[in-house]
């Protein structure tokens, strides 16, 4: 078995995900993807994290010699990882569901703010419109008044 396959048997043991190995090592997920492949070999500084995080013999990591565990994991430890990760996750939830709300709030906002401008905007497309008829107005007796004028001058 190599080191990957140990990584893998340690996982699936303390019954932990890619994502949860990733978390504590600071790595992303495919990371630890390849690390179990043996595509890429595993850093002694994460394998030392992983040994002191969930009480794992090195020497059985590195050789697959010895127990798994120094002293076998009690179902306390265990649950203690998994109530850690539960506390891990209700909190990255209640960030999201925050992250969430303050999207909506950005939204609500900008759909408040839209009506707004938009309403002004009619606004000002109607009064410009009244203000180029009585343009249009003004031209069209402007022209009338200058033909009169010539037609006046040339009699």
């Amino acid at each position: 078995m190599s080191i990957g396959q140990r990584l893998t048997k340690v996982r699936k043991t303390l019954k932990v995900s890619q994502a949860d190995i990733a978390k504590l090592l600071n790595c992303s997920q495919p990371n630890i993807s390849e690390y179990e492949k043996d595509k890429i070999g595993i850093p002694i500084s994460s394998l030392k994290l992983i040994r002191n995080t969930y009480n794992i013999n090195l020497d059985w990591f590195l050789t697959g010699e010895g127990s798994m565990f120094i002293g076998a994991p009690t179902k306390d430890q265990i649950s203690g990882y998994h109530t850690k990760r539960v506390q891990d996750l209700e909190k990255q939830i209640d960030e999201l569901k925050k992250n969430i709300q303050d999207i909506e709030n950005s939204y609500n906002i900008a759909e408040n703010s839209y009506s707004q401008e938009k309403v002004k905007n009619d606004e000002l497309h109607h009064k410009n419109q009244a203000l180029n008829d009585e343009l249009t107005s003004c031209l069209k007796q402007l022209i009338e008044s200058k033909n009169l004028i010539i037609k006046l001058q040339q009699k």
